[in-house]
């Protein structure tokens, strides 16, 4: 999938994405030593979703990817400030095209 310039333009941040490789015994996720970086936008902006399972948490904020990129409620993202986060909700957008971008609300706890 090739990027629109246009839309491309307004992707100034990079991320990095961590995907979660285990479980220990004790409930605690392991995630992998090596994360994907991912051209993106990072809207911060406190607000109340609601996850998956019905429980309304405070969202530190969203961010755009461009298509796909693989992430979901297990993974957690270094932001461009060092800080890491973790994933609440993801949203995949269609346009006309087909997919299309890739919304991710992120907190800081779980």
């Amino acid at each position: 999938m090739t990027i629109e310039t246009a839309y491309l333009a307004m992707m100034p941040n990079t991320v990095t994405i961590f995907g979660q490789s285990s479980i220990d015994s004790y409930g605690k996720p392991t995630y992998s030593a090596s994360g994907t970086s991912v051209r993106c936008r990072v809207v911060p902006s406190d607000k109340v979703i609601r996850t998956a399972n019905g429980v309304d948490v405070i969202a530190n904020g969203t961010i755009y990817f461009y298509g796909t990129p693989t992430v979901d409620v297990s993974s957690k993202i270094l932001l461009p400030n060092s800080e890491m986060v973790f994933v609440i909700d993801v949203k995949v957008q269609d346009d006309e095209s087909g997919t299309h971008h890739t919304a991710v609300s992120f907190g800081s706890g779980r």
